[in-house]
């Protein structure tokens, strides 16, 4: 991999990762990785990730791993493209603070939006 790959990858993974709220040790557990190699990939340090722990990846960030490769862009697929109060919710949800997901949804409702606005 190259320099801009590494690059490109150390920040599509960070990006991932922080568009669904979760830190770098969450994304280790959930992927079977070490949050070390993470941390590594995210700050271009490292390349060259195995096919294993790429697709372990993308598959805990919800991605693709073309997109984590520079291959496709974050916008490809609007269709499962997550707005920012999307993300709220989701994670007021993974916090465990199901009231507060709740509240966003209904205030939305409310409002006569939906979450896609």
């Amino acid at each position: 991999m190259s320099v801009k790959g590494r690059e490109i990858f150390g920040e599509r993974l960070r990006e991932a990762r922080e568009a669904l709220g979760l830190t770098q040790v969450q994304v280790a557990i959930m992927a079977g990785v070490n949050q070390v190699t993470i941390n590594k990939f995210e700050s271009g340090e490292r390349d060259n990730p195995t096919l294993e722990n790429l697709s372990k990846l993308a598959e805990a960030l919800k991605t693709t791993p073309d997109f984590l490769l520079g291959y496709s862009g974050a916008g490809d697929d609007k269709e499962f493209a997550l707005n920012a109060r999307e993300r709220a919710v989701i994670n007021a949800w993974r916090r465990g603070i199901v009231t507060e997901a709740i509240r966003l949804m209904v205030q939305d409702t409310a409002g006569g939006g939906n979450l896609t606005s």
